[in-house]
């Protein structure tokens, strides 16, 4: 959803799930068939497939479907003891998926994964302003330290960085199930040396994490 303001959107993905592969197959010929299954999904053509001389996570394959797109395959057995997979879209992944797909909805994409027993591992849904009209990331870390605020997680809000070099808000941790971090995007971007033609840009995401 968006405006000339605001724009939400899901910007993190991460999902395993089953390679259902039994004793007496080919972890090989399972693999291909998982990687073409997934490619035939997102729009994804063959020659757009590329396998990655290495693969993260203790999977023992990885490819990049499109440009952004993660899909790891044969890795640690779940607790069925069963080999899995891992998809992993990162902001980029999501919006490729996006572009790919503008007949599928992110509901659409859930289902599916749900069909494939997929245990969702993080979602990330982010909101951006645009204007700062409203809220500034300095007016509400001012509120913060004065406590006018009521919060659901257990510890305080923790600050990284300044206002001047890109400030970071954050409620709840890495390992926590639900995580809120406010922090000042357009900072974030200098920081990484990508273009932005936007004079003001403060993210607000949520971090869903372990189903």
């Amino acid at each position: 959803m968006q405006n000339s303001n605001i724009e939400i959107k899901i910007d993190y993905f991460s999902a395993t799930f089953p390679l259902n592969c039994d004793a007496d197959d080919s972890v090989l010929f399972k693999v291909h068939e998982m990687v073409k299954l997934m490619a035939q999904y997102l729009n994804v053509n063959n020659f757009e497939i590329a396998k990655t001389k290495y693969a993260q996570n203790n999977f023992n394959y990885q490819y990049i479907l499109g440009e952004h797109m993660i899909l790891r395959l044969d890795g640690p057995m779940n607790d069925c003891y069963q080999r899995t997979c891992h998809l992993e879209l990162k902001g980029e992944g999501c919006r490729d998926f996006e572009k790919r797909n503008p007949d599928k909805s992110w509901i659409n994409f859930m289902l599916f994964m749900v069909q494939l027993n997929a245990r969702f591992k993080r979602i990330d849904i982010a909101i951006d302003d645009f204007s700062g009209k409203d809220v500034t990331i300095g007016w509400l870390w001012e509120k913060i330290q004065k406590k006018y605020y009521i919060s659901i997680f257990r510890s305080s809000a923790v600050q990284h960085g300044s206002i001047e070099n890109g400030l970071t808000i954050q409620f709840g941790s890495n390992e926590s199930p639900v995580e809120l971090v406010i922090y000042d995007k357009k900072a974030e971007q200098k920081k990484k040396r990508k273009e932005c033609d936007k004079t003001f840009w403060t993210r607000y995401e949520m971090r869903f994490s372990n189903d």
